[in-house]
């Protein structure tokens, strides 16, 4: 074993000073370690002297023999402090392999990552021992020789910030891997400045953008929706001053000399390029990055790389013109605005373009007082079903506030939270007298407004500002550009590392946007990579580059709507303003039918087509891929045929577009049903955008019910509230309802029979948050509190509100403070299920039963299918069938992406089964209903869930058994397992076979 001891903090830490510079990842928001050490106590002298040494080098460790807080149960501790880590640090040695503790723990790990909250752990063998097979497929180092072997791996290990950056990026981990070796191939830093202008509308947003990019202001239109203004200045990386220039000192063309003339100009400085050999092979390996103290000897550049290029023609070209174009040697950050406009009809929006990485601008005016009404009226645009707008300045501060808290992560510093919000308060010129003082209040007004609760760490300085005034915006503006750079390069994204190769299609993609072209199909990025000599090799990395790009906001692509890629953000702007808000420009004629959109939420793409028309004959052109789009951003929702008023005309469904209810309305349209209690989702703050979500993806589940009224029916779908029907049978129905921070469900019910509908419409709004906060990345929307009230509360009322735990766990009634009377927790356990988990199953209900007969068929018959396929397609390398799960063969259907479903790959929505039913449909009908198995935590399933689930797979069944001819019928072992006799012996081996798939499933992803 390694010794640590004796002169260890002097002589080897200089040594490993002098190979590495590290510095430890940023602590996001809700995290308090970077690293969770799993150690047995017999090790505890190696873990503290690591410890120390990790503490030296900035890392906070979690420590169980220290940090652990007595008295909880040992799981949900270890739960809570790796929730509370960044990383996961395994020292295994002989004496611990074979504990359960430890067992334990990697437990916790895996669910953790299954959540989206772990890491990848790192196993550190401290001695000769063996590494457990559960844990080969982690990032395994050796610890028993020494330190300075393994130490710097190590940290290189706990420092990777390849996988952070870029887990917003959405890669998968295969995409990861392959980025990082393009990077070390050769990479440029990039630098991006994203600066989000939002505030009140008239409050001088759009002045101020103008002022800070050196325009007049004399010909500023207020902004319709959003104005994006891609790279228009740029700010020297050496003197910190702002440069209004042109694009072409962002072409690629420009970057690569600079490239080249950089890396000949600091060869004598500390970032170097140096190249790995691995001791099995001689071979020069890629390129990677490291900073060293000591710079003087066997030092090789990045022009080395592009030298062994060199044969290639685009390199050739690309040198050539660097030295044709006029000289350009300042190195600039990309600055790009997000200008927001203050109306509110646009606010269900705009978080669609709000990112982690992003500098905000909150503007506001100073002759509005803090406490004053808002100068505009709302219209009719309120933020829930309380019609309750948002009456002074301080609601609009505490709104954009909240809003941006949902990205909210904690900074390196540990003390502030990101996104950085700079406060800039205009209009000061109108104030006549005692200016100062007024400063001075208004600061402490907004003050106040501010330090309400957590989210007054993103507050940084307060700016005061005339944009009329000569003499004050010619001092105050400059202070501002220095402030945003200075943030800016605290950002997480600072300096991140881009493929060199990569810079000649961006180039080419900036070209195409300056001819005016707004969007282009994949098919023709390919051809003009092709044309241009470009050097992205495959389709997997045209996909990983324009993921890349559509993180910066600076293209739109998503990879399950492949066949178009909008290279102009603004112009997508533009379609997306037509859809929300175009009743100040569209023709006279086609003012009643916007109207009656506006009402019920539904257009028609006749209409839709119109609108474009009008507005931009190239939008009326794409109109199929820009509603795809906005489909894929959870604004509009296509209904299916039973909806349409005309058959051939596809309709769409724009929750964020109605107007306002009162409650009283809608409730009073449903008479004589019963009710159940309301379950209440309470968020800490719930942005518009996520209830608009919400209700976009309940629509791809269920109908919306019809409300009745003297003439005709409509659909029961307002702002902040909306009605579905549960079942075909419109006998049941669930009433959602958007008040303040909460989400209430209850069931109404016209019948007597219990269908266990509570549970199926609680499963499935738990699963649909979730999938939002993921797809969004919204890290302060990931918990909830689940409460409960009874059924003859008000919905436009907090009141009566009680956590759902300890009456989950109590046989006893509880007492309603609002209605001053007792009421049952057995018909809360029973309406939602919450009263029955695995430790609890004592005798077998018909749910059980029902949960065990799709979950046999599911592991048992679905995945012989999927096999069989793959058989029937000569997949080459298919493992034996008893070594195969849903999960592995999903992944290989996929990889070859030849039988390919109607709405993409992975979507959680299931396909249409009246037109949706070609084999890749069947694929994510499978997934989908494996997934819905795999993520319950109560093992039942209601008569009614069970019955359209087995109709589902009975159908999908005949369709294989017509393509793949089985021997035995699949339709014969599907109907044996509806009759076969259960015991509950079945359901617990059932669990512990779903248990047992997840796991298979993290193995699959932590070993790619």
């Amino acid at each position: 074993m390694t010794d640590l001891e004796g002169n260890f903090h002097t002589a080897m830490l200089e040594a490993v000073n002098a190979i590495h510079f590290i510095e430890p990842m940023h602590l996001p928001k809700g995290k308090q370690y970077h690293i969770y050490m799993s150690y047995a106590s017999s090790d505890s002298d190696f873990a503290r002297q690591l410890e120390n040494l990790l503490l030296e080098k900035g890392f906070k460790c979690c420590m169980n023999d220290r940090d652990f807080t007595p008295g909880k149960h040992m799981t949900e501790t270890i739960r809570d402090c790796m929730r509370q880590s960044v990383q996961v640090v395994v020292l295994i040695s002989k004496n611990y392999i074979n504990s359960y503790y430890l067992q334990l723990e990697f437990v916790v790990v895996l669910e953790l990552f299954f959540e989206g909250n772990g890491y990848k752990p790192i196993i550190l063998k401290i001695d000769k021992c063996d590494t457990p097979n559960h844990m080969k497929m982690s990032t395994t180092l050796q610890a028993d020789g020494p330190l300075e072997t393994w130490i710097g791996l190590l940290l290189d290990a706990l420092n990777d910030q390849t996988d952070l950056q870029n887990y917003s990026l959405d890669f998968n981990l295969h995409e990861i891997e392959r980025f990082k070796q393009l990077v070390k191939k050769g990479s440029e830093q990039g630098h991006y400045v994203r600066i989000v202008v939002v505030g009140e509308q008239g409050a001088g947003k759009s002045c101020l953008v103008h002022r800070l990019i050196d325009k007049d202001i004399k010909d500023v239109v207020s902004t319709d929706c959003l104005d994006i203004q891609i790279n228009v200045c740029g700010i020297d990386l050496d003197t910190a001053e702002w440069c209004f220039i042109n694009e072409d000192h962002f072409s690629g063309t420009t970057r690569l000399g600079q490239k080249l003339k950089n890396v000949k100009h600091n060869t004598d400085s500390t970032e170097v390029f140096y190249n790995r050999k691995e001791a099995s092979n001689t071979d020069t390996q890629p390129f990677c990055k490291h900073t060293r103290a000591d710079t003087s000897a066997n030092k090789k550049s990045s022009a080395e790389e592009i030298s062994r290029t060199g044969n290639d023609f685009y390199w050739k070209e690309s040198l050539s013109q660097v030295n044709a174009v006029k000289p350009f040697n300042r190195r600039l950050a990309c600055v790009s605005f997000w200008d927001f406009a203050g109306h509110t009809e646009y606010y269900p929006t705009h978080q669609l373009f709000l990112s982690r990485t992003c500098i905000v601008l909150l503007v506001t005016d100073i002759t509005k007082k803090i406490g004053d009404l808002s100068r505009k009226s709302l219209s009719g645009h309120f933020m829930d079903v309380s019609e309750q707008p948002m009456e002074n300045v301080a609601g609009y501060i505490d709104y954009w506030s909240s809003c941006i808290h949902t990205f909210g992560y904690t900074c390196a510093s540990g003390s502030e939270l990101n996104p950085p919000i700079i406060v800039v308060t205009t209009h000061t010129d109108e104030i006549q007298d005692n200016l100062d003082y007024v400063k001075s209040k208004y600061q402490d007004d907004l003050t106040n407004v501010v330090q309400r609760d957590e989210k007054r760490g993103h507050f940084r300085r307060h700016f005061f500002l005339s944009n009329t005034d000569e003499r004050n915006y010619s001092q105050e503006i400059p202070s501002i550009r220095k402030y945003i750079y200075d943030i800016s390069t605290q950002e997480d994204n600072w300096g991140v590392e881009v493929p060199l190769k990569w810079i000649p299609l961006e180039n080419e993609i900036i070209k195409h946007r300056e001819m005016g072209k707004n969007i282009l199909s994949f098919q023709s990025i390919k051809e003009i990579s092709d044309g241009s000599h470009c050097l992205i090799v495959d389709e997997d990395e045209f996909k990983m580059f324009l993921k890349f790009h559509h993180d910066l906001g600076t293209v739109i692509y998503f990879d399950d709507v492949p066949d178009f890629i909008i290279i102009n953000p603004n112009w997508f702007v533009k379609a997306l303003r037509c859809i929300v808000s175009a009743r100040d420009f569209i023709s006279e004629n086609l003012q009643l039918n916007w109207k009656e959109y506006e009402e019920s939420g539904y257009i028609g793409m006749e209409m839709i087509h119109a609108i474009f028309q009008q507005k931009d004959p190239e939008l009326a052109q794409n109109q199929e891929h820009i509603m795809h789009v906005l489909d894929k951003y959870d604004i509009v929702v296509e209904m299916p045929n039973v909806v349409r008023k005309r058959v051939n005309e596809k309709l769409f469904c724009v929750p964020c577009i109605v107007k306002s209810s009162a409650i009283e309305r809608i409730i009073n349209n449903f008479v004589g049903q019963e009710k159940t209690s309301i379950l209440c989702f309470e968020f800490e703050f719930l942005p518009p955008v996520f209830f608009c979500h919400l209700v976009v993806n309940l629509l791809r589940r269920y109908n919306l019910s019809n409300e009745s009224s003297s003439s005709s029916f409509r659909k029961a779908l307002y702002r902040g509230a909306c009605v579905f029907d549960i079942d075909i049978t419109g006998c049941e129905k669930v009433f959602l309802c958007k008040y303040q921070n909460t989400i209430q469900v209850q069931i109404w019910r016209w019948t007597a029979v219990l269908t266990g509908s509570g549970q199926r419409t609680r499963i499935d709004i738990e699963d649909d948050l979730t999938c939002i906060q993921r797809k969004y990345k919204l890290d302060s929307l990931k918990t909830y509190k689940l409460k409960v009230k009874c059924q003859f509360t008000e919905s436009t009322s907090l009141e009566g509100m009680v956590d759902i735990g300890p009456l989950v766990n109590t046989e006893t009634n509880f007492y309603c403070n609002v209605h001053g009377c007792t009421h049952s927790t057995e018909n809360i356990r029973r309406t939602w299920a919450f009263s029955q988990g695995e430790e609890n199953i004592s005798k077998l209900t018909d749910e059980n039963m029902n949960f065990l007969r799709i979950q046999k068929i599911s592991t048992e018959l679905m995945c012989d299918i999927l096999y069989e396929l793959l058989l029937h397609d000569n997949y080459v390398g298919l493992k034996p069938r008893n070594k195969s799960d849903i999960t592995d063969l999903y992944s290989k259907i996929r990889g070859q992406n030849v039988r390919v479903p109607s709405n993409g790959w992975g979507g959680q929505r299931l396909p249409n089964e009246s037109i949706q039913t070609n084999t890749g449909d069947d694929v994510e009908r499978i997934r989908l209903t494996r997934n819905r198995l795999q993520h319950s935590s109560q093992f039942q399933m209601s008569d009614s869930e069970y019955n359209e689930r087995i109709q589902q797979l009975t159908r999908l069944t005949e369709r294989f058994e017509v393509l793949l001819k089985p021997r035995e019928s699949y339709i014969t072992r599907l109907n044996k397992v509806r009759t076969i006799e259960l015991r509950e012996t079945n359901l617990a081996n059932g669990i512990k076979v779903l248990k047992k798939k997840i796991t298979r499933f993290f193995t699959l992803l932590f070993g790619r």
